[in-house]
């Protein structure tokens, strides 16, 4: 399992310039192709001063760019994991209608915020490795 850092957390340092989903996106692909080789499943060293920066950037990208045409998912050919909290700054709503537009999808709504793989790993690591052992439900509901 890979798990790219983005701009301004972690061991990646802050960049120049507003954050947007289109860099976060080049950068996630930038790493795919250089670190793993290709596409894959998908699932800061400034120090602590350096942190409300990048929140404001980032406050800023949610608050500017959110945008994305749910038809676009339907392009998307691998398996897809949508995963939030019922109390994410995402709605219920959203994630849901994500989801829907995905061909080949699951939602999973976990107690938590968007912040759930930190509040909760074992939850949400466990979920993850079930969803990509490729695991379905016992029964299918639908």
């Amino acid at each position: 399992m890979h798990v790219p850092e983005r701009r301004g957390h972690a061991h990646t340092g802050d960049v120049e310039g507003p954050l947007s989903y289109g860099v976060t996106a080049d950068d996630t692909v930038a790493y795919l192709d250089r670190v793993v080789g290709g596409p894959a499943h998908k699932v800061s060293p400034d120090g602590p001063e350096h942190f409300p920066i990048v929140y404001e950037k980032t406050v800023r990208m949610l608050a500017t760019e959110p945008q994305l045409d749910l038809a676009s998912l339907a392009a998307v050919t691998a398996s897809t994991l949508v995963l939030q909290g019922d109390r994410d700054e995402v709605t219920l709503e959203h994630g849901g209608a994500v989801a829907a537009a995905l061909p080949d999808e699951r939602l999973a709504v976990l107690p938590g915020s968007h912040a759930l793989p930190v509040e909760a790993p074992e939850v949400v690591n466990a979920l993850l490795v079930w969803f990509l052992a490729g695991a379905r439900p016992a029964v299918d509901w639908s």
